[in-house]
């Protein structure tokens, strides 16, 4: 060109920087492509392109690096009607080693593409950040016709400000990243995925699915290895309209660790009667989440023939899904429900602070709560480590109740073994069908006309704060009974 600026730059050898330069005023196909070189370093450069920004395929060994650049599409499908991909990571595997940090990316259907990047030097992902885009990472097991397997760290990820598909693409949803695995994926092409201290924010609400995270896998058989295994920790999923987290699918294992999930599905879609939610697991997927903090968005808009008080459904399980959160903060912020159950699904929320001690309130914010467990709940929402991510809540003080379900041991022994030494634990006025082995030190607070059938005090004080009646059996084998 005339101007001195390169159109596109085509790497065909080992061992190349391209660093400091402008590639594409006008935009134009691709920016940098390179197939099968390695030891590269693609620095500090800014591009303008219609399909791809950057594009690496096919490295087994060396290092590739690619930082710091500012990468613009200008739109969101090629001429021949493809999506379009800022950074698109294809085939690396062996003992490669690929730095992808600190990009900007702008304008393109996908951030970042990764398909079989499964290398002893797992693919690190960091500090990129995504906007005007309508996803900022898609990590997939197929590339349409092959597929295999991929593992990635990111970190640092940032993605806000989506924009609306547009070019004709449709069932292609907004997300911050999406991890998909096909129909015809096998326990051969499973996608491992840590997501660390990422924001995902603003996802609009234009169909049922849009989420600040989805997985989604569409495999059709059940296998012991999980197709998608993804780690969530430190993140932060925020002031997405429709959903915070959508897993699907029978082979998806999500776990969120010390991760904070607030004002999620304020605006949902109205479609189907589509509410607002914090996470949902359907279609058999299995969500965990531990020392997290969820809160229901603070206003709610939308149609009008949508109750406010399925706006926000917090937690939901659909279609055989799964959700198990322990140790975490959980409040509707003054709109909607905390959590949603459906019967024969597993919703198990014991040991959290449910946004009160008083037991009518916390039922109130459960809907379908005799499909819920949520018992025992924390009685104190003090946080007990600020500086650590999340939510670390207090088991010193818990209340236990037989109302809900109950998805594992018997009510009075979970709590029991969920608190800490020297806890109180108030017991809802009831008749608790069931033996308490104490063998620790704790107290029990029981409200008026409590029974047990059976108690054993085998080591640990015993404190027994107010009447408690025993149908049948005391036994004393160690231990101080008060």
């Amino acid at each position: 060109e005339g101007d001195g600026i390169p159109d596109n730059l085509e790497i065909d050898s080992d061992d190349v920087t391209i660093d400091g330069m402008q590639i594409g005023i006008s935009n134009v196909d691709a920016g940098i492509h390179s197939t099968g070189d390695t030891d590269l370093a693609i620095q500090n450069n800014v591009i303008n392109a219609d399909s791809l920004g950057i594009a690496i395929v096919g490295v087994a060994t060396g290092a590739v690096s690619i930082s710091s650049n500012e990468i613009t599409l200008a739109d969101f499908t090629t001429p021949l009607g493809n999506v379009t991909s800022s950074i698109t990571l294809y085939g690396l595997v062996g003992v490669v080693d690929v730095d992808v940090s600190d990009n900007e990316h702008a304008g393109s259907a996908l951030g970042v593409f990764v398909y079989g990047c499964l290398s002893t030097n797992i693919l690190s992902i960091a500090n990129d950040t995504v906007t005007a885009s309508i996803r900022g990472a898609s990590i997939f097991s197929t590339d349409g016709t092959n597929r295999a397997s991929s593992t990635v760290n990111i970190s640092g990820f940032s993605v806000s400000s989506f924009a609306e598909p547009g070019g004709g693409i449709t069932n292609f949803p907004e997300t911050g990243i999406y991890f998909f695995t096909d129909g015809a994926s096998t326990d051969s092409h499973i996608l491992t995925a840590t997501v660390t201290n990422s924001t995902f924010e603003d996802v609009e609400n234009t169909t049922s699915d849009y989420a600040g995270i989805i997985c989604g896998d569409f495999s059709s058989t059940d296998y012991i290895a999980y197709l998608q295994d993804i780690t969530i920790t430190e993140c932060n999923i925020q002031d997405n309209e429709n959903r915070g987290l959508f897993a699907r699918g029978q082979n998806t294992q999500v776990n969120i660790i010390r991760s904070t999930l607030d004002g999620n599905g304020f605006n949902p879609t109205a479609t189907g009667g589509n509410p607002g939610i914090s996470v949902i697991a359907r279609n058999s997927a299995e969500v965990t989440i531990t020392n997290s903090i969820l809160i229901n968005p603070a206003t709610l808009s939308g149609p009008e023939d949508i109750p406010n008080n399925f706006y926000a459904a917090g937690l939901f399980v659909d279609a055989g899904g799964s959700i198990d959160i322990s140790g975490s903060s959980i409040t509707n912020n003054g709109n909607g429900f905390i959590a949603t159950g459906v019967a024969t699904n597993t919703l198990n929320m014991s040991g959290n602070w449910l946004g009160s001690a008083n037991q009518a309130t916390v039922e109130l914010m459960i809907q379908n709560q005799a499909e819920v467990d949520f018992t025992p709940y924390l009685g104190d929402g003090t946080d007990t480590d600020l500086v650590t991510a999340g939510f670390q809540g207090a088991f010193d003080d818990l209340v236990v109740t037989t109302t809900g379900s109950q998805t594992s041991s018997t009510r009075l022994q979970e709590v029991h073994d969920l608190d800490d030494p020297d806890a109180t634990i108030t017991v809802r006025q009831d008749d608790y069908a069931e033996t308490l082995t104490i063998s620790k030190n704790i107290s029990l607070n029981p409200e008026a006309s409590t029974t047990i059938d059976d108690l054993t005090l085998n080591g640990g004080n015993l404190n027994v704060l107010a009447d408690l009646e025993i149908n049948n059996t005391l036994t004393l084998t160690d231990g101080v009974l008060d």
